[in-house]
C-alpha cells in the first residue's frame, strides 16, 4: 500500500476532504488505481467511502481511526487528522473548540 502524503492532510478542511484529495494523489501516481481498491486499502467498503467522500454520510470517530492506522500515520498526523474531525463533527462546542484550536 502506497503512503499517504502528510501535505494533503495539512492542506485538508475536513476527513471527507482529506479522504478526497489522497484519492486523487493516488489516480495521479497511477491511473489504474480505483475507488474499489482505495476502499481495499482503508479496510472500507466502497459504497461506505464513496458516500463519506461525497458528503452522504458521515465518518465516526472510530472510522477515522481506522483509516489512520490503515495508512500508517505518525502520531502527530493520527492527531491531526482526529481533530479534523472533532472540529467538524456534532460534538459539544468545547470539544469542536479544543479540536479547531489544534488544527490552527
Amino acid at each position: 500500500m502506497q503512503k499517504y502524503d502528510s501535505k494533503q492532510l495539512l492542506k485538508s478542511e475536513s476527513v471527507p476532504d482529506f479522504l478526497k484529495k489522497e484519492f486523487v494523489r493516488r489516480i495521479d501516481g497511477n491511473s489504474r488505481y480505483s475507488l474499489r481498491a482505495f476502499a481495499r486499502d482503508l479496510d472500507l467498503s466502497p459504497s461506505r467511502l464513496s458516500e463519506s467522500m461525497n458528503l452522504k454520510s458521515g465518518v465516526s470517530l472510530a472510522t477515522v481511526e481506522k483509516i489512520s492506522t490503515r495508512l500508517k500515520m505518525t502520531k502527530s498526523d493520527r492527531t491531526l487528522l482526529r481533530d479534523l474531525y472533532l472540529a467538524k463533527g456534532k460534538q459539544n462546542r468545547a470539544t469542536r473548540d479544543m479540536a479547531l484550536q489544534n488544527i490552527a
